[in-house]
């Protein structure tokens, strides 16, 4: 997700995560978790903050996160 979303901001378009478009499709839609259809650093944040606090314990859920 940090590497498609690099990409893109930096205007590589053509990046993509597969080469397969319906898979890339679908994997889109699960990195976009905060569903603004943008993948962008709100995601990344919510991402990194899901795995921060499963990594040391805690059981995150993502409408709680998403509230932040």
């Amino acid at each position: 997700m940090l590497v498609y979303y690099a990409n893109h901001s930096v205007g590589n378009s053509d990046f993509t995560l597969t080469a397969y478009p319906e898979v890339e499709e679908q994997l889109l839609k699960l990195i976009d978790v905060n569903k603004d259809n943008a993948i962008d650093a709100q995601d990344a944040y919510l991402i990194l903050m899901y795995y921060a606090m499963e990594s040391v314990g805690e059981h995150p859920v993502w409408d709680e996160i998403a509230a932040r």
